[in-house]
This record gives structure tokens, sequence and C-alpha cells, in this order.
């Protein structure tokens, strides 16, 4: 019992404690009553020290148990931040993205209302130009009518920029013919002919007939219109025996021919739809080419002074050119030259076909 009182004792006490244990029981000596009474005091100190080391045990598991709570408490205190903080962050996120969708769009917005107004602005740039443009096309007009009436009557050398027929134009739409209508017309005509000679020769012939019949209606026209003028139909027949006069100045002449010009489109309408059935005696298929030639030759007709066109490739070599052969010699006409006026200067070369071998009257 003293041995385990000793040993609870050193176990359970300071170290102060212990040792004081430890030097008292190693010099007691039991001597009766007052020995154990001694024992006695040494377990109960021996108990007591223990006691206290117990207590100081558990108030020490007491603390660590409450820092773990606060260290809990903590903890979850700062998980509760963290997911705050997180959701702040998402929110921040989702907020920052609608205002950067929402500056886009007020962006796209302002950039589609600068476009709409960059459009206006162009469409308004344009209709001015456009104005510009009919004003300066209507000066030109007025200028070149002012000097028509001075210079260009019977004048091959001044143009008229006003007139939409002029020789110029009539060479620009003489060589489309050529080069669109014509082909057109020459697979068909190939395909009954099977022979590129003949069928070059007869679309040929249909613009040289068209030109003949143009240029004899032009002139029968300008007589009557000359005539009506100063002969009118209550004219009697008894009037005209006494000898009335039909005499015009080039102004006047010049006013007849231009009044004949303003009126041309209509003339030609009709002009074409009597050649075609009384004079073309063509396949239908043929008809735009027909009517194209009629457009030229009337036009080449009606101007002052008229157009001429060159059927004779023997006459003038330097006015026409080779077509898919090339030689010394003409083998066949395949498109007339065309002039300003009668022995005037080029506007479109002809074209021949030409050939190597020499036959009678075909050398160039």
């Amino acid at each position: 019992m003293i041995e385990k009182a000793k040993t609870g004792q050193q176990r359970g006490g300071t170290k102060h404690e212990n040792r004081i244990v430890g030097n008292q029981w190693s010099e007691w000596k039991p001597t009766g009553n007052q020995d154990l009474d001694a024992i006695r005091q040494i377990l109960k100190e021996a108990l007591e020290g223990g006691q206290s080391s117990m207590d100081l045990l558990n108030q020490k598991v007491q603390e660590l148990i409450e820092s773990k709570q606060k260290d809990t408490e903590m903890i979850e205190q700062l998980k509760q931040k963290t997911e705050e903080l997180s959701r702040l962050l998402k929110e921040e996120r989702e907020i920052n993205e609608k205002h950067r969708t929402t500056q886009t769009q007020k962006e796209m917005t302002e950039k589609e209302k600068e476009i709409t107004e960059l459009r206006k602005e162009t469409a308004g740039l344009k209709e001015e130009t456009e104005k510009l443009k009919q004003e300066v096309e209507s000066l030109r007009t007025s200028l070149s009518k002012a000097a028509g009436e001075k210079l260009t009557d019977g004048n091959p050398t001044i143009t008229d920029l006003s007139d939409p027929n002029r020789p110029q134009k009539l060479c620009e739409k003489f060589n489309s013919l050529y080069d669109n209508l014509w082909t057109d017309a020459f697979e068909h005509v190939y395909k009954d002919e099977n022979n590129e000679k003949f069928a070059s020769g007869r679309l040929v012939d249909i613009f040289r007939k068209c030109w003949e019949f143009c240029c004899e209606c032009a002139d029968h026209q300008m007589e009557i219109l000359q005539e009506k003028f100063v002969r009118p139909e209550v004219i009697t027949e008894e009037m005209n025996r006494q000898g009335l006069t039909q005499t015009f100045s080039k102004s006047e002449l010049k006013m007849i021919k231009d009044a004949r010009k303003a009126v041309a489109k209509h003339t030609l309408v009709n002009l074409t739809q009597f050649y075609w059935k009384t004079k073309a005696k063509q396949q239908e298929v043929l008809r735009p080419y027909v009517e194209a030639c009629m457009e030229i030759c009337w036009y080449a007709a009606i101007n002052d002074p008229k157009l001429d066109f060159s059927f004779d490739p023997t006459k003038n070599k330097d006015d026409f050119r080779g077509y898919t052969k090339s030689g010394k010699f003409v083998d066949y006409l395949v498109w007339p030259a065309m002039y300003l006026h009668s022995d005037g200067p080029l506007l479109y070369k002809g074209v021949v076909q030409l050939r190597d071998s020499e036959r009678e009257r075909d050398q160039i």
C-alpha cells in the first residue's frame, strides 16, 4: 500500500512534490502510531497532488476542446465567407458580362446609326451628283445645239453631241451588229447554205439592200417635206401652174432636217415594218438582224451629210481587214467598210476573206 502510494504520488505530483516525497520516504523509519500518521499525511499529500494534476490536465483538455471548437467555428465562418466571396465573385462576373454585352450592343447600335447616317449622306451625294450630271448634260446639249445651228449644217467635221445617233454612235452600233447579230444570223444561214462564202454574201446583200432602200426613202422624204412646207394641200393645180417658187436658205433646210431627226424613231418603226413585209423576203429567224440593219442604215441616211458604206474591197485595200485566213488576194466580202461621208474618212474597217492564189480582178 505504501509502495502504491509512493508510486501514485510520484506519478501524480509535480516534480518538486515528488522529490520531497521521495526524500521523506527514503528517510522514514516506522516508529509506531506517529509513523502511521506520517504515512497517512504523505498519502494524503500524494493524493492531493495527483488530484491537482488531474484537475490541471482536465483544464488543459477543456481548453483544447474549447480551442478546437473555436477553430471549428472559425473554419465554418471562413467556409461561409469563402462561399459568400465565391457568390459575390460570380455575381460580379455576371454583372460585368451583362455590362459588356450591354456596352457592346450600345456600341453596335451607335455604329449602325453612324452607318445609316453615312448611307443617307452617300445617297444625298449620289442624288446631288446625278443632278449635277443632268445639269452639265443639259448645258452641253444647249451649247451643242447653239453651235450646231451655226456650224453643223452640212459640216461633217463638227459633231452635234446632243444627237444620240451621231456618226460615232452609229459606228459603235455598226461594230456591235457585226460582233453579235451578224454572228447569230450567220449560224442560221450557214445551216441552209453549208458554205461560208454564200452565207457571208447573203448577209452582206441584206445590209446592202437595207442601205439602198433607206437612202432612197430619205431622199424622197426630204423632197416631200420641202414641198409640203411651201405647197400645202390647199394649193390647187392652177396655182401650181402659175410657177410658185420653192427655195430654202441653209438655216431653213437645217430646221427641216432637224425636224426629221426629231421624229426619226417613229419613222423607223413604220419604215422597218413596211420593208419586212414587202422587201425583205427573209426567214423569221433573221428578223433581228434585218431590223438592226434598217436602224443603222436609216440614221446613216438622214445624217447631214449622210454616211457611206463600201461594198467593194478592191477600191481601197487599207480600209479592209482579214477574216479567218491570211493572203494577198480577196476571196469574198464579209462586212462593208463605214465612212463619215462619201469619199470621207474611215470610221470602221470592212472585213474580207483572203486567199493566197490569184484570180482575175481580185488582187488587192
